[in-house]
């Protein structure tokens, strides 16, 4: 009777577990603020690679320099945030969590935020 019990309970505690398989995107947000090689405009865009090696990318909005400075009146900072919380949004929406985000910023690559996505199945 023992041992009945003993393989009831085994089988009840190991049916409610499930496999979940975590599958992983990365992002990597370049918002580049220096100039390279004399070209004044600025690269901004969002590569996205997923599990299955998918490769999406989304351009944000550039800008240029006038005289070596940032125009007086500039949306696109506004705009591309917009984008990039679009962007987030919508990963949310196929599942994904943002597990990990790095941000680095140096003068000549300006700023570059990696993002490591989630999503459980």
């Amino acid at each position: 009777m023992k041992k009945f019990i003993l393989v009831i309970a085994l089988l009840m505690s190991t049916n409610g577990f499930s496999q979940t398989t975590i599958k992983i995107a990365t992002a990597r947000i370049n918002e580049l603020s220096s100039s390279r090689g004399g070209d004044k405009s600025i690269n901004r865009v969002i590569n996205v690679v997923y599990e299955n090696g998918e490769i999406q990318t989304i351009a944000l909005k550039s800008n240029t320099f006038k005289n070596g400075n940032y125009p007086a009146k500039d949306d696109s900072f506004v705009s591309n945030q917009k984008l990039i919380t679009d962007f987030l949004n919508q990963m949310r929406a196929k599942g994904y969590q943002v597990s990990h985000l790095s941000t680095a910023y140096n003068s000549y690559d300006g700023l570059i935020t990696t993002l490591i996505f989630e999503k459980k199945e």
